[in-house]
């Protein structure tokens, strides 16, 4: 059957909202939500917007039977997808309830849920849980690629909190996994913590939340942060810093970013590095952790060292306010066990000489650095294949973001993130250490053994034979990045 919009909208339910591309579309265009449209990906067949769950079964069902490849969409921040020719893409915007349980102490949200709609529901009955650190990222997504989150060094990864799942299969059936879950079910959860997508149409999700209370917060839910900014000539006292901090036993959350400085400030488009640290605690406890960033040596060479405390409720209000798409995004990310003070320096350096290269063409144009507490992940993740989510124990993750990219600026972007991703995992590969990633922060055409060790590959492999045997599902380690 051609896919054209009357026959597919013939097809489904007329509580689906269906639109297939035009002549003038790019990727770009039509899939206006995604963030990164880059890499090999050409226009889908049609896309979806469902409005009930026999939306989703008849989609899955008409997929199934006319050769497509259903791809679900949540936040579309995600690069590990692309679109092709026999894609049905599935925007799942309709399903953002949220669902918080005071008694069980957990929350379910709907398969379409954004952090930012999880977070204030959670919050406003006095609990927290994982969730992304932007709330335009959709809780999904998240999940199933692992789940960076502020909360990581003393509750784990987004997906070590998960409870349960509802999901639509490929022969359509509707089927709730959760730990309690045996054979091959149990398998199939434990792949949804972290191995990625491609195994279903999620519905809902069930993930544990824990009292504020707990936390010892000033005033019940704020958290104590600090953040300094470091000119380029002080980017040593950066590195010294980065020393101090980088391996801290507490549950602080740092982050250490090379960018251009911001419009508001003096030096306005020259290379910086802003530091900072979140503390998910007692206040009196905060300012101990955050001691080294008011050293000799370090504050008195800082442009700035600003305390403050965000609300719990709106702690991603000031990443969300500069969350905006803008035009062309890529990343290169990586996991890394040795991340030293003079790898951080040369990093910066670098990155200073291509501000200073390509000037405002740089965009929004970034590198991230944040440990990962493995001693927390390890602990968190279970033991054997309780989670597809590897390489627990590497310290550091580490994250280039050219974004914010004329057309014809991309291929040099593009490369500079390659540069940076190889700089930052030298000292690794200088050990002979494999590269590793997170599969939530991975890009297209990622290798799959650098997500997955080859044993989980296996069962991944396996697995998806047994759920998805007609290859309804695109997963990128059974499908690869053919176009």
């Amino acid at each position: 059957m051609a896919t054209t919009t009357s026959n597919i909208r013939s097809a489904l339910p007329p509580s689906c909202a269906v639109s297939t591309p035009s002549s003038d579309d790019t990727v770009y265009t039509f899939l206006s939500k995604r963030w990164s449209t880059l890499g090999p990906s050409t226009l889908p067949a049609a896309a979806v917007v469902p409005s009930t769950e026999d939306d989703v079964v008849a989609i899955v069902q008409f997929a199934a039977a006319n050769g497509l490849k259903v791809l679900p969409q949540c936040g579309a921040c995600g690069g590990l997808v692309i679109t092709t020719a026999k894609t049905l893409y599935v925007d799942m915007e309709k399903f953002r309830e949220v669902d918080v349980d005071r008694d069980a102490r957990t929350v379910t949200f709907g398969g379409g849920a954004l952090a930012g709609d999880v977070q204030p529901a959670v919050t406003a009955k006095g609990f927290y849980t994982g969730w992304p650190n932007m709330g335009i990222v959709g809780m999904v997504g998240n999940v199933l690629g692992g789940g960076l989150n502020l909360f990581k060094p003393i509750k784990g990864l987004t997906c070590d909190n998960l409870i349960s799942a509802r999901f639509v299969t490929a022969s359509g059936d509707i089927v709730e996994v959760s730990s309690e879950s045996t054979g091959a079910e149990k398998q199939l959860f434990n792949l949804l913590k972290g191995a990625g997508a491609g195994f279903g149409v999620i519905l809902s999700l069930t993930m544990r939340i824990y009292p504020t209370a707990e936390l010892g917060l000033a005033d019940g839910t704020g958290i104590s942060e600090v953040m300094a900014m470091f000119a380029r000539e002080d980017f040593d006292a950066a590195a010294k810093l980065w020393e101090m901090v980088s391996q801290s036993p507490s549950p602080m959350s740092v982050i250490f970013v090379f960018m251009a400085a911001p419009p508001n400030m003096s030096i306005a488009g020259q290379p910086v590095i802003m530091a900072q640290g979140m503390y998910p605690g007692p206040a009196s406890e905060a300012q101990k952790a955050f001691a080294p960033f008011n050293a000799p040596g370090i504050k008195d060479r800082a442009i700035m060292v600003k305390p403050g405390t965000t609300q719990l409720e709106t702690m991603n209000a000031q990443r969300d306010a500069m969350a905006k798409k803008g035009r062309n995004m890529d990343v290169y990310n990586g996991l890394v066990y040795n991340l030293s003070p003079e790898t951080l320096l040369r990093a910066a350096n670098k990155f200073a000489e291509f501000v200073d290269t390509h000037g405002a063409a740089v965009g929004r144009t970034n590198t991230g650095l944040h440990p990962m507490h493995p001693e927390t992940l390890l602990r968190t993740g279970g033991a054997g294949e309780d989670s597809f989510m590897c390489h627990r124990d590497r310290n550091f993750n580490v994250q280039t973001a050219p974004w914010d990219l004329d057309d014809d600026f991309v291929p040099v972007a593009q490369q500079h993130g390659r540069e940076m991703l190889e700089l930052l995992r030298g000292e690794d590969r200088a050990k002979g250490i494999p590269n590793a990633i997170l599969a939530g922060n991975a890009r297209v055409e990622t290798d799959m053994t650098e997500i997955l060790s080859p044993e989980k590959l296996d069962i991944l492999r396996k697995q998806k034979a047994e759920w998805d045997p007609k290859g309804v599902f695109w997963n990128a380690a059974v499908d690869g990045w053919a176009v």
